[in-house]
């Protein structure tokens, strides 16, 4: 699907991935296999690496990381390796699936750099929570009525923590992945901030890839030299970009994002970097400010866009002739699209004409009628087709109701599944929904099947 065609992508964010002419002021590079070949050869190779990997491997030991790990932190000392990263925001828990989509393209495009002779390793930033910070923003699930139940901690319990995690296993008690569910609970032991129970769960689903998680969200790590460049996002530089994109009708951010840009790029020898909708703006203004400061910008690569879909919504899409770009409209518009409230009138209207025909009929007969006996059984054949017609008007009504009944409860639930609150799965539902569901294999079953040279809005089929 055309990312146009759903609802929530800025409109630089879909000028950039369309290939847009009018973009290349702000964003020169297109996000294709030549451009990303040729940004490996530009990341800095003079980099000092040693205080880096060092801080790498105390997160990794902290967060009991896979071998996978520490082996990507040491490639990391090597003068030709290069990395690419995905900026996160401090989300609970994992946030929505957008956050693994990020995280599974980071580690995708790092193995395209890798199979192609470039060492490459996939790096997970979390940046620190700030006035932009999007941690408490509730967990979405579906319950086994694809109901969409929003949990968030409760302030007033002992444990916030420990209560939001029974909440969650009270979704779906039987259902959930059993594994998925004893590593949440060691995530979320008495002990963890909710900091730390969001990075230890990131870890333990993407451990398998190898994501080096580098963890700012309660100021235990500090970037070297990074104070002295914190505030490089007051460039006027950065400023005048901004302005130019408000003037071309792009919005534009400024301020810690734009420093972080910095800052990655001083610290890390960067290929590329894994953007979504919200970061492009920012990465824009960042621009001229990093070639200022004497920085190759990395390749802005847009991570994956998708939205995973089982075979009953594939069936109930199939059986309505529905798309997933038409459940966006809502549950009016959708029934509208499906034609039943039309055929129910025009089945109702049917019965109406009928009645009317037979009384018109029946008259004409009672008319030729010229005995009390046959009058009579006129007027008892009247009674009895009327009666008969009546009943199956009931029936009709009746089955109609039903059958509307049931569309609504099947569309109802590709509604909350694919276009959840009216927006792109990927934002609403948590990234935690689909693990507890499917378990870590829903991670293998998304990578094998995302292309990252294309930047539609792609379909992950789940059989």
């Amino acid at each position: 699907m055309r990312l146009r065609s759903l609802p929530g992508y800025s409109a630089l964010y879909l000028d950039y991935v369309e290939g847009n002419p009018s973009v290349r002021q702000f964003l020169p590079c297109r996000p294709d296999r030549e451009a990303l070949f040729s940004h490996v050869k530009q990341a800095r190779s003079d980099l000092p690496r040693d205080e880096l990997c060092g801080m790498m491997k105390i997160e990794a030991e902290a967060l009991h990381a896979g071998g996978r790990v520490f082996e990507n932190i040491h490639k990391l000392n090597d003068p030709g390796s290069v990395a690419v990263v995905t900026t996160l925001r401090p989300h609970l828990l994992g946030g929505p699936l957008s956050t693994l989509l990020r995280c599974l393209t980071a580690v995708k495009v790092a193995a395209e750099l890798s199979e192609n002779g470039h060492t490459a390793i996939p790096v997970a930033w979390i940046r620190p929570p700030d006035v932009q910070s999007h941690s408490e923003l509730p967990l979405v699930f579906l319950d086994a009525e694809s109901t969409l139940v929003r949990l968030a901690p409760d302030e007033s319990e002992l444990d916030p923590l420990a209560g939001l995690l029974q909440r969650i296993l009270n979704i779906n008690p039987a259902g959930w992945d059993a594994e998925t569910v004893e590593e949440l609970r060691d995530c979320c032991r008495r002990d963890a901030s909710r900091g730390t129970a969001s990075t230890a769960f990131l870890a333990r689903v993407m451990g398998e890839w190898g994501l080096v998680i580098l963890d700012f969200r309660e100021g235990k790590l500090r970037i070297p030299g990074s104070e002295a460049i914190a505030d490089i996002s007051d460039s006027e530089v950065g400023s005048d970009m901004a302005r130019r994109l408000a003037e071309a009708g792009y919005d534009a951010e400024e301020g810690v994002i734009i420093g972080e840009n910095v800052i990655q790029s001083s610290v890390l020898p960067l290929a590329a970097r894994i953007v979504g909708s919200s970061d492009l703006p920012a990465a824009a203004v960042a621009r001229p400010v990093l070639q200022k400061t004497g920085h190759t910008p990395p390749l802005l690569w847009p991570r994956l866009n998708a939205t995973v879909m089982d075979a009953r919504m594939r069936k109930i899409c199939e059986r309505y002739n529905v798309s997933i770009e038409d459940l966006f409209a809502g549950r009016t518009e959708v029934m509208r699209k499906t034609g039943l409230k039309d055929l129910d009138e025009k089945g109702l209207a049917r019965f109406d004409e009928l009645m009317t025909t037979m009384e018109s009929r029946i008259r004409e007969a009672a008319a030729l009628a010229t005995e009390q006996q046959l009058r009579q059984e006129v007027t008892f054949s009247h009674e009895k087709i009327s009666y008969q017609l009546g009943k199956l008007r009931e029936r009709y009504v009746s089955a109609s109701r039903l059958r509307r009944e049931t569309a609504q409860r099947h569309l109802d639930r590709a509604c909350n599944t694919l276009a959840p609150a009216l927006r792109p799965q990927e934002c609403e539902l948590s990234a935690l929904y689909f693990v507890l569901r499917y378990s870590h294999a829903i991670l293998r079953l998304i990578y094998d099947k995302m292309d990252i040279w294309n930047h539609d809005h792609q379909v992950i089929d789940v059989d």
